[in-house]
């Protein structure tokens, strides 16, 4: 398990996961059983696609924000404004 990113490895030891990872999952699942939720095929499916759905989303809204971004520091203020002006 060396190949692990930092975020999941333990920081006392490095080739374990960090104890806050595995805690996660059982919490995860009892406040799912103390709100009585129901996990069929179906409904883990279509959990499995709204969290798909919302990532693809972020990625794209993540993308589109940093080309924005890019636009604007190439071309600066400056440009915008000499765009009219035939230069």
């Amino acid at each position: 398990m060396t190949n692990l990113p930092s975020w999941l490895t333990s920081s006392a030891d490095p080739t374990k996961i960090s104890l806050t990872l595995k805690a996660l999952v059982p919490t995860v699942l009892l406040i799912t059983a103390l709100l009585k939720v129901d996990f069929s095929e179906l409904s883990a499916n279509i959990l499995i696609d709204n969290l798909v759905q919302i990532i693809t989303s972020l990625g794209l809204l993540a993308s589109s924000l940093t080309t924005i971004y890019g636009i604007i520091r190439k071309f600066g203020k400056k440009d915008f404004n000499s765009l009219g002006k035939g230069k």
